[in-house]
């Protein structure tokens, strides 16, 4: 019988994503130090939102998702500068924090 190790919670919110520049999809890890609520998505460099990626409450640890370099209608989006933002907040009442990652694509 082997013994499960979890693994430790991070000490901070963070955001990155690999590899990057990216081609066909790019992976987005976050950490969260506690559970909280939060928003990622990402945009393109006039701040207009093209993809949502998570909206809800989410427990602490690490976290992924891909994004496909896709708008959320599904079309793909031409090579450039993105951004990646996640927004977060520990309860309803505490005001948002944000942590911004600038993506590349490359076709």
């Amino acid at each position: 019988m082997s013994a499960r190790h979890s693994a430790p919670l991070p000490a901070a919110f963070a955001l990155q994503n690999y590899p990057n520049p990216f081609n066909a999809a790019t992976q987005i890890r976050f950490d969260l130090p506690q559970k909280a609520e939060i928003h990622l998505a990402v945009f393109d460099v006039a701040g207009h939102e093209v993809q949502e990626l998570i909206s809800g409450s989410r427990a602490a640890g690490s976290h992924e998702v891909i994004w496909n370099g896709r708008n959320r209608d599904g079309i793909e989006l031409s090579s450039g500068i993105y951004l990646v933002r996640l927004r977060y907040r520990a309860n309803k009442s505490a005001p948002w924090s944000q942590l911004v990652r600038r993506l590349m694509m490359v076709k």
